[in-house]
């Protein structure tokens, strides 16, 4: 794979079928959106803003700009240039971390209570496209990672606190604090 143009660090990487879509910043002020195809980096987008995540969902690649909150989609089959802006919930302008669960997307940003360090999580129910404000996780969102084992998805926060996704009875996303690592 070659190397992506302008873009040294920080890249952001999502797969949507077998296409690789990488978006990362080229100074202070700027990003690229890239697909790379027959082994070129091919520019999709240029994007204001310097801190992004990138996510493959169903049949779009979601784009979020977590430095404006700033929420883009897109359609990577039919390789348009045209991103679809979304709505996006004013408290989570400065997201860390964005997953994809079940038919959600989950993003979690930084906040705090009483001078306390929480990650507020809040989910878009991709069916309706309407957000949702979920339980606060105790600890920092900073370097959040994310993984799965098998059919169960966990979320990791810097501070050792180990926590699974799951659905309620009412198909809501709920979180289960499994240990502190």
């Amino acid at each position: 794979m070659p190397p992506c143009p302008e873009v040294k660090y920080n890249l952001k990487i999502a797969l949507f079928d077998q296409d690789i879509f990488v978006v990362g910043h080229v100074d202070n002020s700027h990003s690229k959106l890239y697909l790379l195809k027959e082994n070129a980096w091919v520019v999709i987008s240029e994007l204001p803003g310097s801190k992004y995540h990138l996510l493959s969902h169903e049949q779009y690649l979601y784009v979020f700009n977590s430095t404006n909150g700033e929420a883009l989609r897109m359609k990577p089959k039919a390789y348009t240039k045209i991103l679809e802006s979304m709505e996006i919930p004013e408290d989570i302008v400065h997201s860390e971390l964005a997953v994809s669960f079940e038919h959600f997307i989950v993003l979690f940003s930084n906040g705090s209570l009483n001078g306390i360090d929480e990650t507020f999580t809040h989910c878009m129910d991709t069916r309706t496209e309407k957000w949702h404000r979920l339980k606060s996780l105790m600890g920092p969102a900073q370097k959040m990672a994310n993984f799965r084992d098998e059919d169960k998805m966990y979320v990791l926060q810097v501070n050792g606190n180990l926590w699974r996704l799951g659905l309620n009875d009412s198909a809501m996303i709920q979180f289960t604090f499994v240990e502190k690592l």
